[in-house]
């Protein structure tokens, strides 16, 4: 049940991942894309870009969550000691680690190819996400915040709040001053503390226990 949860989890992270590419590709959003070769089209709207992909890894990684349920199930009507039941657990969990591995090497394949837009925020659709960093710009100036909410809030309201250039968000963690290298830096530092060994070598190890 332990190895089940686990790869229960690991594909619900995969699914999640999956959602939000979809999500984000869609016509609504147009945040990423990926070549031509690795979507496909629609047969009647030639705008369509379809993430089948990763629509198929979502699908996939749902029915390895399953596999706790599925287990549990096993063994809920089965007396004490071995049944032979049991040997259908092999299929499942086995067939878990090679879904699992699948979807992660199709994902890593994508993601390698993947097209993120720049200058998304440049469209007045997204003037509103700038807010809160305008209240803190009012602030900064002396005005007290509930004032500042106040005003940039009605400005919003009215639609006729417009962002300022990003230099004037310049604290950090704003929108004009992200640390994102910090972020990394500080990432690698705690990374470097769990002594473990990198993800693909462990990987691998567990590969040649299932192919065993």
């Amino acid at each position: 049940m332990a190895i089940a949860s686990a790869l229960a989890s690991v594909a619900q992270t995969l699914s999640r991942f999956s959602m939000d590419i979809c999500l984000y590709m869609s016509s609504e959003y147009r945040f990423i894309d990926f070549p031509d070769e690795y979507v496909t089209g629609s047969s009647i709207m030639p705008q369509k870009r379809n993430p089948d992909v990763f629509e198929l890894i979502r699908g996939r990684s749902n029915v390895i969550q399953s596999l706790p349920g599925q287990i549990a199930i096993l063994n809920s009507n089965l007396q004490s000691g071995y049944n032979r039941d049991l040997q259908l657990l092999k299929q499942l969990i086995f067939g878990g680690f090679e879904e699992v591995r699948e979807c992660i090497e199709i994902m890593l394949l994508m993601l390698n190819n993947i097209k993120v837009r720049k200058n998304i925020t440049e469209n007045p659709v997204y003037n509103s996400i700038f807010s809160t960093e305008e209240v803190n710009r009012l602030v900064k100036q002396g005005i007290p915040f509930r004032d500042a909410y106040k005003a940039v809030s009605q400005m919003v309201k009215n639609s006729t709040f417009s962002k300022t250039i990003l230099s004037d968000y310049v604290h950090e963690g704003s929108i004009g001053n992200l640390c994102n290298k910090e972020i990394a830096d500080l990432f690698e530092t705690r990374m470097k503390g769990f002594n473990s060994k990198p993800a693909n070598e462990l990987v691998a190890i567990l590969m040649q226990h299932v192919t065993m």
